[in-house]
């Protein structure tokens, strides 16, 4: 295994350790999975087209607004979720901005009955992800001497 994959997996194992904690001190572990797949994807992964940046962004921004707006409009039942992930999976289809674990995340959105405390986890393990990916990117980058 080369010695820049390794390091990117270790970064990776932090990045993930991190936002366990963050999401389980915030109240919201049970959607640390589908954060946990992005992390891969933008860490170990960062060539994919659904590891780009502003495709991981703009599908976690519409996770969260179309949550709010289901949660508040329908509540917390089959056809919240259903609209919601139909809503979520149209957007990552038919737009320039796929990121496949945001239907994961739509769906894991339903097993939190606190959803302010969901849309700022979203945006707080998003900012630490981010984070992760530009040390990574420090840390691999070839120098010659």
């Amino acid at each position: 295994m080369e010695k820049a994959r390794k390091l990117k997996f270790l970064l990776f194992v932090f990045c993930t350790a991190t936002i366990f904690f963050v999401t389980f001190h915030r109240g919201v572990l049970l959607t640390a999975p589908p954060y946990d797949v992005t992390a891969y994807l933008v860490i170990l992964e960062s060539d994919l087209k659904f590891s780009k940046p502003e495709c991981v962004v703009a599908s976690y921004l519409v996770v969260i607004a179309t949550t709010l707006f289901f949660h508040a409009l329908l509540g917390t039942n089959l056809l919240s979720i259903t609209l919601n992930t139909i809503t979520v999976a149209t957007f990552i289809s038919f737009t320039r901005f796929s990121h496949p674990p945001a239907l994961a995340l739509t769906i894991f959105s339903y097993l939190t009955s606190d959803l302010l405390g969901f849309a700022i986890t979203s945006i707080i393990v998003l900012a630490i992800i981010f984070g992760f990916s530009y040390a990574t990117r420090l840390a691999t980058k070839k120098r010659f001497y």
